[in-house]
């Protein structure tokens, strides 16, 4: 673009958009040929990449968005789908807690608490295997390969080069961090123009909730720790909480979730910010959530 734009002021044509799958279940990633074609092929001897490979030990890393992009296979190229002048990626969602095939070691394969069966409680189920008998353990590796990948995506597209011929608005604009540290999977952006008035057109009193974005959570983090247990019901609440379009919505973590990064909305779009997202998977399942809002948006929009 020859001049700054910002979709929180005005409408912009859209460069790249999100959608969800909750079959597979996989974030998709649609991405416009104008942007593509002006977008920057990242080397591998940048230093964020460098950064990023050393810290988690990634194998491969690829730049160009004509590809598959980014961390060890993380976001695959569609080359069959094309629409609308948009390419599509697929990001699978990861398997974090996987079986070893082996018997739990805590419960020796009953499925029970041990430390509750010794006071005589043979209900409660064993917390390490979540009552299965089986050994669980957890593999980070292709979790922080996928927010690492988005996380350079989500750089690059910042700031396009040129307007895109699409028909219609950036909806939302996405930035992450990838860490493994206290707040390494926090994720911020702003929310269009149109969004923010389509969310605040929810808006029904009190907090409305928005049920796609809470089936979209729980299916990403049930799968990627492979099922859910018994979550409080703030886990994955989602919600528009004014008649501005606030939205608010969470995951299972310590108050862990996004939020307006300040109440005070005017005629336009708003920042979002985060509290507490600590680690990839957190951050994984908010995206899948925005994922979800960006596909219900768009569709009544369209109508």
């Amino acid at each position: 673009m020859k001049e700054f734009r910002w979709i929180i002021r005005e409408d912009i044509p859209c460069w790249y958009e999100l959608a969800w799958d909750e079959k597979k279940p996989a974030i998709i990633l649609r991405a416009h040929r104008d942007f593509i074609e002006t977008a920057p092929i990242i080397a591998p001897e940048a230093h964020l990449i460098k950064w990023l490979m050393e810290k988690f030990k990634f194998q491969e890393f690829i730049g160009d968005l004509k590809k598959n992009f980014g961390f060890d296979g993380s976001i695959l190229r569609n080359p069959e789908v094309t629409k609308n002048g948009f390419l599509e990626y697929l990001v699978p969602l990861p398997k974090i807690k996987v079986e070893t095939g082996n018997r739990c070691k805590d419960c020796k394969g009953s499925g029970k608490d041990s430390f509750a069966q010794s006071y005589g409680d043979d209900d409660r189920r064993c917390l390490y295997c979540d009552g299965s008998g089986k050994e669980r353990v957890c593999n980070w590796q292709m979790a922080h390969a996928v927010s690492a990948s988005l996380n350079v995506f989500f750089s690059i597209s910042r700031y396009p080069k040129k307007e895109t011929s699409a028909s219609f608005p950036q909806l939302m604009l996405l930035d992450t961090t990838t860490d493994t540290d206290m707040h390494g999977g926090s994720l911020w952006g702003e929310f269009s123009v149109p969004l923010t008035k389509w969310l605040a057109s929810l808006y029904q009193g009190g907090n409305t909730p928005i049920p796609e974005i809470s089936q979209a959570t729980k299916i990403a983090y049930g799968h990627m720790f492979n099922g859910l247990r018994s979550f409080d019901v703030y886990d994955f609440r989602a919600y528009v909480g004014n008649d501005k379009g606030g939205l608010v919505f969470d995951c299972p973590g310590d108050a862990c979730g996004i939020h307006p990064a300040g109440w005070h909305i005017d005629e336009g779009g708003y920042k979002f910010s985060c509290h507490n997202v600590d680690s990839s998977a957190q951050q994984i399942t908010l995206l899948a959530g925005l994922a979800a809002l960006h596909d219900r948006a768009r569709k009544e929009m369209n109508k």
